[in-house]
């Protein structure tokens, strides 16, 4: 591969630009190059275009959204009286479900955002975050949709528990905020406080500085109006479960 070192942003075009040639044109590797080095003036031996592929993937350039399962939807809807509308069921294999299933649950958030939007085109859409692994993959899968997204609406994040197991911090809610980009995120609340506390403690808990924002009118109101919004919480389960 031969131009002077390749500056971050340029490196990314190309790692795109492959990617969409490969995949998405359907061009050989061969013609690839022949099509980089007329378009970018970037002489690429066969041997570089391997290595950007995969690159391109790791980085996420690519995403991979599986399959559903129409007739195991209606079954589970029919077995427990449910509208099928609101059951997603996703097609994967188990050694690599877990990942696909929250790509999968990204695309359904993302759909309940848009249609939230348009209810309220002036204002965030607010979005409560709990913790564990599920809901970081679906987080992160969430962030890198909405990357690039036409029309893509602001975002209101609260993280809706406090804290996690001490041995994994990457697992609180609020590590999650930063799986979306700073330009989508027009505010965030976090609860800093115990996991876990008695009635007793309530009260108390509420005055505490890190504490009493969340705790506003507002925020309950808004909380209410996503869960109509959305017609109550949307079932998604991997097909292998």
């Amino acid at each position: 591969m031969k131009r002077n070192r390749l500056s971050a942003e340029d490196k990314d075009a190309l790692l795109f630009r492959v990617l969409e040639l490969y995949v998405g044109k359907q061009l050989t590797i061969p013609d690839i190059t022949k099509k980089i080095a007329k378009e970018d003036k970037l002489e690429l031996r066969r041997t570089n275009v391997y290595p950007l592929l995969r690159e391109g993937v790791r980085r996420r350039f690519l995403r991979f959204t599986p399959p559903t399962s129409d007739s195991l939807r209606e079954q589970i809807a029919q077995r427990f009286n449910l509208d099928p509308a609101r059951i997603h069921v996703v097609n994967v294999q188990q050694e690599i479900g877990d990942e696909h299933v929250a790509a999968a649950g990204a695309e359904v958030v993302l759909s309940l955002v848009k249609k939230l939007r348009i209810r309220r085109p002036q204002e965030p859409v607010h979005l409560g975050l709990g913790p564990g692994r599920a809901t970081r993959a679906l987080a992160r899968n969430l962030g890198l949709a909405m990357r690039g997204e036409p029309g893509t609406p602001k975002l209101a994040l609260h993280a809706i528990t406090a804290g996690c197991p001490s041995r994994s911090p990457m697992y609180a809610p609020l590590a999650f905020f930063s799986f979306f980009e700073p330009d989508i995120v027009a505010e965030a609340d976090a609860l800093f406080t115990e996991p876990v506390v008695s009635c007793a403690e309530y009260e108390m808990i509420k005055q505490r500085p890190g504490f009493e924002g969340v705790c506003q009118e507002r925020y309950d109101r808004h909380c209410r109006d996503l869960a109509r919004g959305c017609g109550g919480p949307a079932r998604l389960v991997s097909k292998s479960s």
